[in-house]
C-alpha cells in the first residue's frame, strides 16, 4: 500500500519530505503515508465516502464555537479530520478531493503559529500541489494552475522562513517545472535559479540538485532565445 502513495510527477520522481519538530503532535507528518484504516482494503467509492465523512468532521468542528472553544488542541484535531480525509481520497485516486483536503490540513496547521506546524503545514501544501497535478481533466484548469502555483509558493515561504532550505529548493523545482510546462519559460529561469541557490545553501549542499536546476534553467533561457529570434525573424521591423 506504501507504494501507492509514493507520489512521482510524471517526467521526473520527488522524495517524500518528511518534518521532524518539537512538538510531540506535529513531530512526524511525511506528504504521503500509508493509511492506517481498518477500511484499507474496501473499494475506491467506499474510500471516498470514508473521507467526505472525515471532511464533514473537520468542517463541523471548525464551524463550532463550542468546539473551537477548547483552543489548545483545536486546531490539531481538526487537522488530523483533514489529514486523514486526504490520505483516504488518495487511496480512491480522487485527486481533487485529495488535494482540497491538504489545503484544509495546512489552513489549520498554520493555526498554531509555530515552527513545527508551519513545517508540516508546507509538506500539506506541497503534497497538495502534486494532487492537484495528477488531475487528468481540464475541469476547472484555471483555477487549478492557480491553486498550484499559490500552494508551492507558500510552501517555499514556509520552509524557507524555517530555514529548511532543501525541502524549499525541492518545492521550487516543482514549482519551475510547472511554470515550465504551461509555457511560463521565464518564470521558470527565475525558479530554477532560485532552487539552485537553494539546494547550495546550508551545511550540506545538493550538489547534484544544484548542478541539475543550473542545466535545466540553462536550457530553458536558450529555448526563451530560440523563440524570441524566430518571433523577430518572421516580424521584422
Amino acid at each position: 500500500m506504501a507504494s501507492l502513495l509514493q507520489f512521482r510527477i510524471r517526467r521526473r520522481g520527488y522524495e517524500p519530505i518528511t518534518r521532524r519538530g518539537g512538538e510531540e503532535e506535529e513531530e512526524a507528518a511525511p506528504a504521503y503515508e500509508p493509511a492506517m484504516f481498518e477500511e484499507e482494503g474496501l473499494e475506491p467509492d467506499e474510500l471516498e465516502a470514508r473521507g467526505d465523512r472525515l471532511m464533514a468532521r473537520g468542517h463541523r468542528r471548525a464551524s463550532s464555537w463550542w468546539f473551537t472553544s477548547f483552543k489548545h488542541d483545536t486546531a490539531f484535531a481538526i487537522a488530523e479530520d483533514f489529514r486523514m480525509a486526504s490520505l483516504s481520497y488518495v487511496l480512491a485516486k480522487n485527486w481533487r478531493k485529495a488535494a482540497a483536503a491538504f489545503g484544509n490540513e495546512a489552513i489549520q496547521r498554520l493555526k498554531r503559529r509555530s515552527p513545527p506546524a508551519e513545517l508540516v503545514a508546507a509538506v500539506a501544501l506541497l503534497a497538495s500541489a502534486r494532487c492537484y497535478r495528477k488531475i487528468q481533466d481540464n475541469a476547472g484548469q484555471r483555477g487549478e494552475v492557480a491553486a498550484i502555483k499559490l500552494a508551492l509558493q507558500k510552501a517555499v515561504s514556509l520552509f524557507t522562513k524555517n530555514n529548511d532550505m532543501q525541502s524549499a529548493a525541492t518545492c521550487c523545482k516543482e514549482l519551475a517545472e510547472f511554470h515550465e510546462e504551461q509555457r511560463e519559460l521565464h518564470a521558470a529561469v527565475h525558479c530554477f535559479l532560485q532552487a539552485k541557490d537553494y539546494y547550495g545553501s546550508g551545511p550540506n549542499p545538493n550538489e547534484q540538485g544544484v548542478r541539475y536546476c543550473r542545466a535545466i534553467g540553462s536550457l530553458v533561457s536558450c529555448r526563451i532565445r530560440l523563440l524570441e529570434g524566430a518571433a523577430a525573424r518572421a516580424n521584422p521591423v
